[in-house]
């Protein structure tokens, strides 16, 4: 975020229609300093190092909610789907509501969708239908924009399916005083299907809970 740039070991967990998890640990050491577990209800964000919690329903965040950001879109994020915003997921009869253009020779092709004021566009290949890319553009008022850019490779084995083991976030936005820039890159060392890990995290009494700008403020100092 703008001049900051954090390199930390961690974790990312899924169990489909459950839990998506980011867990963050102290370099060479290990421990885990943060974690960020996203629900189908809620948000939970933990600051270890200073004991202090946050737990947030999307329906909490109006710009979420009206936009139809739930916890499945970020799950198709994350998993390398399509998403529909507001749906668990996507039928074979929901495709007709996706525009592809096939023409070119690209070995990507533009799949689009638009809802409201925001427009999503993947890029999938021409042969496997596997999403490379994906665009998100929110046109708000005032000219302001936002946009989320993804970018997927290095797809690895796992059973019968790939999946994407380096996986490249970038958000832009104007909407607020001054242009911002983030960047969030997850390098995987390894993807594996081991299942011995609980859902639910459980809070100690110990902690206390905070806002999310007091958390994210924190980890982002250390």
């Amino acid at each position: 975020s703008d001049d900051k740039n954090i390199t930390v070991p961690g974790y990312l967990r899924m169990r489909k229609d459950q839990v998506i998890r980011l867990q963050l640990c102290v370099p060479l050491v290990g421990t885990e300093i943060a974690r960020i577990d996203f629900y189908p209800d809620s948000v939970l964000m933990i600051d270890r190092y200073h004991k202090e919690y946050v737990r947030a329903g999307y329906s909490q965040v109006p710009f979420l909610e009206k936009q139809g950001i739930t916890f499945y879109s970020l799950q198709a994020l994350f998993w390398n789907q399509l998403l529909l915003p507001g749906n668990k997921s996507v039928s074979e009869s929901d495709l007709k509501k996706f525009d592809v253009n096939l023409d070119g020779t690209s070995q990507n092709l533009p799949v689009t969708y638009k809802n409201g004021k925001m427009l999503y566009q993947w890029q999938a290949d021409r042969t496997t239908g596997r999403i490379n890319e994906l665009d998100i553009d929110y046109a708000g008022g005032k000219d302001a924009k936002t946009s989320l850019a993804v970018k997927y490779s290095n797809f690895q084995s796992v059973g019968v399916k790939t999946f994407p083991a380096t996986q490249n976030y970038t958000i832009n936005t104007n909407a607020t005083q001054k242009a911002q820039n983030i960047k969030m890159n997850i390098v995987m060392d390894q993807v594996t299907t081991d299942s011995n890990w609980d859902v639910k995290t459980q809070v100690s009494d110990k902690y206390k809970q905070v806002t999310p700008e007091m958390v994210l403020g924190k980890i982002m100092s250390f």
